[in-house]
């Protein structure tokens, strides 16, 4: 995700920046791990804008992200996953995901 939301997104809740995935589709590489705690988030019980939100509450300066950015976390999270799902439909699982031990 820090690759897909390096804080630029967030000052267009509406666009998404898709050329930021190309690292991932171009490689076809992803960690267990790491594609593991993006379908959690996408799938829940607490979304990446849910926890995103409950963090960002506590700040001083809350409120830091609007809505409409909290949502764009949660549609952006779904077409990285598309990306993932692209590559293991092109190739195979084994091929994109690569076991990494982590639990």
């Amino acid at each position: 995700i820090a690759v897909f939301d390096n804080g630029r997104g967030f000052g267009k809740s509406h666009y998404d920046c898709m050329s930021c995935l190309a690292p991932l589709r171009q490689c076809c590489l992803i960690r267990l791990s790491t594609l593991a705690k993006l379908i959690k988030l996408y799938q829940g019980p607490d979304s990446l804008s849910h926890l995103m939100r409950t963090s960002l509450n506590s700040d001083p300066i809350a409120p830091i992200l609007l809505e409409p950015h909290l949502d764009a976390l949660d549609r952006r999270l779904g077409k990285v996953i598309k990306a993932v799902s692209d590559c293991v439909n092109s190739k195979s699982w084994d091929d994109v995901v690569v076991n990494d031990g982590v639990h």
